[in-house]
């Protein structure tokens, strides 16, 4: 073997020799010596007593130094490590002279116990000495590699008593190596941290560039990588004894970092925090915990007279901070300084961090009031106390010190305002005032510009002072109203606003002046307030949290003047109460496209005051009461004016009850009552009564005309006048109740039912006549104008009784129409006596001075005496029973002179009475004798006769007839002429004849026995003419012969005159004076 391997063969015996000097070398090695010169080295270097357990060799990637056990410390101190094994890895060449030198130390299962009392500046001193130890310990030892297994390090805080003073960390687990010689260590570690039942699995790994010693460790570089999984960090900030006040977590996430750089020039830290169910609890200043998602904090860290934390930049679930952190030297005091900004960042992500009680009450206001928009913080300083576990907050509104900030596009939402939109403004936070500058709105549809300041002292009430400038939009502005505005209405224009707001919040004192000159209000076609007149409203109020109180508003306008005061809730639905004085109110500025408002113009003096109570769903209360004086309404010329019109109005629940009214139609008085419907829908509504109303005044035509007693129910809207059971009665005897309406003021048409308990035809057709047409009177002021032609009429009149045109009648029917200027009665049915009439009255060309009166009909036997009476203008000369046909027209005021007409007349049974011209003829007859036998007297008791029967014509007050034939027991007469009715002047020719008493006083006169038994059996006729006045006729006895041939052939069918005729009747009066 040793020829083939001569080289392995050395070697193997070279290695077990040397592994025989080993093994002799290390028996014969004193390891009790080097024991106890281990432990006082380490004393030495840690300047804590040191125990070692046995010592022996064992194998640890080389040959160690192995002992039993170790413990480091004093029962007595605050601190003490033990470990179950110490092994030290030993260099070999200095072991071979008899040194002991180590190049890496194990510890197995060590065990650290720390009790905490108190913070105190020494801990920081300590922390140097034991870095000097250890250095002292590495260059003693020159130990280079150190790995601990299955380490343990326990905490008790006695500061804290309870389950929560202490913690652990456990399955400690570490490998550092190349320590010391300025060379870069390389870290690997893991543990799991227990505290108050929970654990925290946790790792550490990458480099220390340590510098030649430990003491300089503030110039070592590191690079290194934490992780900490399902950790609190509350409960890091309270082993770190860094808590701050009145800040504690919910809840567990995972915790990753790097730290690179150097403590003495920086460290750069890099963490992130992925919570689980994390959550941030502030309940000084937060109702609810604020949930950790997400968060990740950088920054560079130093370490001086302070520590400080610049160059940060957070971001907790998409919100970026960045700024600056500063907190003193020593854990546990003093103040966190934190020196913040924010980029823009929307306010639905910012709003949930704006805290919701015990902040400045600025921040609160906005947190109640922001719904949208961006916000960016180019400042904010916050002072957190740093307090020991369990320390308060002294006070929380002290946290926020400072800010600049500045708010975009927000969208506010203000209590009885609605949303504000686009608002933005720079925000300042200084000596707890709450300043704000170049402020931007869009409120109402319109813009604003505001600035001022907020102060808010603690232990005082915030105080706010605030100027605002803009226009706001009239539409908008009236949506906003409580109570729903009627419908219908609409303003608009833009409202230039000047206002300021003052006082403490739960106080605060507003005043507003709206410049209204641009302004336009309209209900439906009513302008109300035309856009270019001025007007102002003056607001002064009290805000509260809960409701505006108004103290005084004041509006004034050229169309109204209102003042008042009110209160409006400002919390849901808004419930609000008004009380408005209303101290003018002119019609002359109303203007609208509503024919009926114009035609009507109402003018005059109006005052009031109304109260009103609801809220944005509906009114629930409206009354009031108003005043009105020296009112006007013109009501379209088919009706006089109203003027010098005063009263009361009440207002109940919208509905307006007229309580008393009084004022002039034209010029006549009239009063009454009722109501006036309600704001949405004006109707007047009047019980109304006046002892004397000119005819004028109302529909009709006459000047002198005057109705009486009138009373009754008058409805006027939009659309006309309702009369409903107006009474009225005339001079003439007419007494009526009227119903109907006139529709249409532009162009009047009345349609009325006229009821009469009595009716004079003539007195109600000189309503419609003028007294002088052709002279004008000049209207009073008031008055209604000449009625033109465009009023139309139609009046349905029943009458129990009455007469037209003195002819009296019962059960009198008619229809009475106008139209065109024309007076129309048609049909006019009535009963005179036992008789009947049926007929029509025109009276056309009402403007005219004399107008044309035209009387048409039929009657059935009526009185004769009272037709005669009527039509003739004549005393009663005629009694019987009048049948016939009429026609006759004539002007008004001047009939008999402009008369025309025809008669068709027949009495039955009648009597001639007051007949002078009979009683003349009877007397040149000298007929005394022959009529013996008691003739009536014509003078007393008149001439009865059977039958009367003929024509007359009537021209221009000339009576004529052709035909007219009595016919009685004594004598038949017959007439061809007639008479000037005008002049009071007869011109007619009369025949008479004797009939059936002549026989019996034959004997008694010889004429008359030779011409009845004369050869021609001739009867006895008489002719006569008669002229001059009617009162005194001049009567002359007329030959036959003298009369026409029209004459002699109507006399001849009259009296059937077969034989001869006297010619000359002159013979038989003078052969008795023979």
């Amino acid at each position: 073997m040793f020829r083939r391997h001569p080289i392995l063969t050395v070697l193997t015996i070279i290695l077990l020799g040397a592994g025989a000097w080993l093994g002799l070398f290390l028996y014969n090695f004193d390891l009790d010596r080097h024991r106890v010169e281990l432990e006082q080295r380490l004393s030495t270097a840690l300047q804590r007593p040191v125990h070692l357990g046995s010592a022996r060799f064992a194998l640890h990637g080389g040959i160690a130094l192995e002992f039993s056990e170790v413990v480091v410390g004093d029962r007595e101190e605050e601190g003490i490590l033990r470990a179950a094994r110490l092994a030290l890895r030993l260099e070999l060449l200095p072991l071979l002279r008899g040194h002991l030198t180590f190049n890496r130390l194990l510890l197995d299962t060590p065990e650290y116990t720390l009790a905490r009392t108190r913070v105190e500046e020494k801990e920081k001193a300590g922390f140097e000495t034991l870095l000097q130890r250890l250095d002292t310990m590495l260059q003693t030892t020159l130990v280079r590699d150190l790995t601990l297994h299955h380490g343990l390090i326990r905490l008790v805080d006695q500061r804290r008593p309870g389950p929560d003073a202490g913690w652990e960390i456990r399955d400690i687990a570490v490998s550092l190596t190349n320590l010391g010689g300025g060379g870069v260590a390389t870290l690997r570690s893991s543990a799991t941290w227990h505290r108050a039942g929970t654990s925290t699995p946790m790792a550490a790994n990458g480099a220390l560039d340590f510098p030649t010693t430990l003491s300089d460790w503030r110039r070592g570089r590191i690079d290194l990588r934490l992780a900490l999984d399902r950790v609190n960090p509350g409960d890091l900030g309270a082993v770190l004894g860094w808590p701050l006040a009145g800040v504690t977590f919910s809840g567990r996430g995972d915790l990753g970092g790097r730290l690179t750089g150097t403590p003495q020039d920086g460290l750069d830290i890099a963490l992130t925090l992925t919570g689980r169910d994390l959550a941030l609890a502030l309940p000084a200043f937060y109702g609810q915990p604020l949930p950790l998602r997400n968060v990740a904090v950088s920054g560079r860290w130093n370490a001086g007279s302070e520590h400080r934390l610049s160059g940060l930049a957070a971001e907790w679930d998409g919100l970026r901070l960045g700024g600056e952190l500063r907190w003193p030297a020593t854990l546990g005091t003093g103040e966190l300084i934190a020196d913040l900004t924010l980029p823009e960042t929307p306010i639905p992500r910012l709003l949930p961090l704006l805290p919701d009680h015990g902040a400045p009450e600025p921040l609160l206001l906005l947190r109640r009031l922001l719904r949208d928009g961006s916000a960016d913080i180019a400042r904010l300083r916050l002072h957190w106390p740093l307090t020991a576990p369990g320390g308060e907050m002294a006070s929380a509104s002290g946290v926020l010190r400072e800010a600049e900030f500045a708010l975009r596009h927000g969208l506010l939402e203000l209590p009885g305002l609605g949303a504000v939109h686009e608002v933005g403004f720079a925000g300042s936070w200084r000596n707890e005032t709450l300043t704000l500058a170049a402020g931007e709105a869009g409120l109402l549809g319109g813009k604003v510009r505001f600035q001022g300041g907020l102060a808010a002292q603690e232990n005082t009430p915030a105080h706010l002072d605030l100027r605002v400038d803009g226009t706001l939009s009239a539409a908008a502005l009236f949506a906003r109203l409580p109570g729903h505005p009627p419908s219908g209405t609409v303003a608009s224009g833009d409202i230039p606003v000047h206002a300021t707001v003052g006082g403490s919040l739960d106080h605060l004192v507003a005043g507003l002046k709206a410049d209204l000159h641009n302004l336009e209000l309209t209900r439906d076609a009513t302008t109300l307030k035309r856009r270019g007149t001025p007007g102002e409203l003056f607001v002064t109020a009290d805000l509260g949290a809960q409701e505006l109180a108004i103290g005084h508003f004041y509006l004034q306008s050229p169309l109204l003047d209102l003042r008042g005061s009110g209160r409006l809730g400002l919390q849901a639905g808004r419930p609000f109460l008004f009380i408005i004085d209303l101290t003018k109110l002119d019609f002359a500025e109303v203007k609208t496209d509503i024919a009926a408002f114009n035609l009507l113009r109402p003018r005059g003096a109006i005052s009031g005051r109304w109260v009103i109570a609801g809220d944005d769903d509906a009114v629930d209360s409206n009354h009031g009461e108003v005043v009105f004086r020296d009112l006007s309404l013109h009501l379209g010329g088919a009706v006089a004016d109203v003027s010098a019109a005063s009263g009361k109005l009440a207002i109940v629940d919208g509905r307006i009850a007229i309580e008393h009214v009084s004022g002039l139609v034209g010029t006549s008085l009239l009063s009454g009552r009722g109501n006036l419907g309600s704001f949405d829908n004006i109707r007047l509504d009047l019980t109304v009564s006046g002892e004397k109303i000119r005819a004028r005044d109302l529909v009709f035509r006459s000047e002198s005309a005057v109705i009486r007693s009138v009373a009754g129910r008058v409805v006027i809207d939009t659309n006309g006048i309702d009369f409903d059971g107006v009474r009225a009665n005339l001079d003439g005897g007419t007494s009526a109740v009227v119903q109907g309406r006139l529709r249409d003021f532009n162009a009047p048409q009345v349609d009325l039912d006229i009821v009469a308990e009595r009716a004079n035809v003539e007195e109600v057709v000189q309503l419609w006549q003028q007294a002088n047409a052709a002279t004008p009177a000049v209207p009073a002021k008031g008055a209604a104008p000449p009625h033109g032609g465009g009023v139309r009429l139609a009046i349905r009149i029943a009458a129990d009784k009455g007469n037209i045109y003195g002819l009296p009648f019962t059960a009198g029917r008619a229809l009475l129409t106008l139209e065109h200027g024309q007076l129309l009665v048609l049909p006019l049915r009535l009963r005179t006596g036992v008789g009947s009439c049926t007929g029509q009255v025109l009276v056309r060309d009402l403007s005219a001075e004399h107008p044309l009166l035209t009387l048409s009909g039929k009657i059935e036997n009526a009185d004769a005496a009272a037709v005669h009476n009527q039509l003739l203008r004549r005393k009663g000369l005629i009694e019987g029973s009048l049948d016939g046909d009429f026609y006759l027209q004539g002007e008004l005021g001047r009939f008999l002179s402009t008369s025309s007409g025809d008669f068709s007349v027949q009495l039955e049974n009648g009597v001639l009475r007051q007949f002078p011209v009979l009683a003349k003829v009877f007397s040149i007859l000298n007929v005394s004798q022959i009529f013996a036998l008691r003739l009536p007297d014509m003078a007393n008791e008149g001439m009865p006769f059977d039958r009367l029967r003929g024509t007359l014509a009537l021209r221009q007050g000339l009576l004529q007839t052709e035909d007219l034939v009595v016919e009685s027991n004594a004598m038949n007469l017959a007439a061809v002429g007639g008479g000037d009715l005008v002049n009071n002047r007869l011109d007619l020719t009369l025949g008479i004849k004797p009939l059936r008493t002549v026989d019996k006083i034959v004997s008694s006169i010889p004429l008359a026995g030779w011409v009845f038994t004369g050869k021609e059996k001739a009867l006895i006729t008489a002719q006569f003419r008669i002229t001059g006045r009617a009162e005194e006729p001049e009567i002359k006895a007329i030959p036959f012969t003298s009369l026409s041939d029209m004459t002699v052939g109507f006399f001849r069918r009259a009296f059937g005159l077969p034989g001869k005729m006297i010619e000359d009747l002159g013979d038989l009066v003078g052969g008795e004076k023979k």
